[in-house]
């Protein structure tokens, strides 16, 4: 896979665009002077553990006896999840945050951009070319740029377009990952067949 493949694979993994209706609910519950701090502070945990699994990841899937389908189903499971809370919301249980309302580590940092999906692609890609690590760092770090750009200009946009039209873009993209949870839930269960050798009919 070329850099600019590898960049645009990890971007639409990491889906900020999508991600912006999220980081704004959880981010409400934020003073406005602290949003941007906290953004970028969750960014850079998220970068950090998607680096640290990008090194070290098959070791640690290994050690935990893990296998990528496995990582994969755990990932549609949570994806489905926060799906439901965008397309039937509630009390948001999914998004909730500490006593002082400001969020750590869960949901942004971690599943939001460090999820098992974008995991799996960061583990594929170390795995199958091991000795263009260099390449797969470069591409994860302007994948992740790019990212903080976009959501770093969410509030502009909510603003833009209003309450309605992001309660609208929430339902939107629920829909939307409720169907990228289903293929990835298919792709989960065609990659484990696969490794156990059975062939679907």
């Amino acid at each position: 896979m070329e850099l600019s493949a590898a960049i645009l694979t990890i971007f639409f993994v990491i889906d900020p665009i999508g991600n912006i209706p999220i980081f704004l609910s959880v981010l409400s519950h934020v003073e406005k002077k602290q949003r941007q701090k906290v953004l970028l502070r969750e960014m850079i945990i998220g970068f950090l553990i998607l680096l640290s699994f990008l090194i070290a990841g098959k070791y640690i899937l290994e050690a935990l006896h893990l296998s990528v389908a496995a990582l994969q189903l755990s990932g549609a499971v949570v994806l489905f999840l926060i799906a439901l809370s965008l397309v039937f919301p509630g009390d948001r249980s999914l998004f909730k945050v500490d006593g002082q309302g400001t969020p750590l580590i869960v949901p942004l940092a971690v599943p939001l951009i460090a999820g098992p999906s974008t995991i799996a692609v960061l583990i594929l890609l170390a795995s199958s070319e091991p000795a263009r690590m260099h390449i797969w760092i470069l591409a994860l770090t302007i994948a992740w740029g790019a990212s903080v750009a976009i959501l770093m200009g969410a509030q502009p946009i909510a603003s833009l377009i209003g309450k309605r039209g992001i309660s609208a873009l929430e339902k939107l993209v629920g829909m939307l990952l409720i169907m990228v949870s289903a293929q990835m839930f298919i792709d989960s269960v065609g990659l484990a067949l696969k490794t156990w050798g059975i062939t679907p009919s």
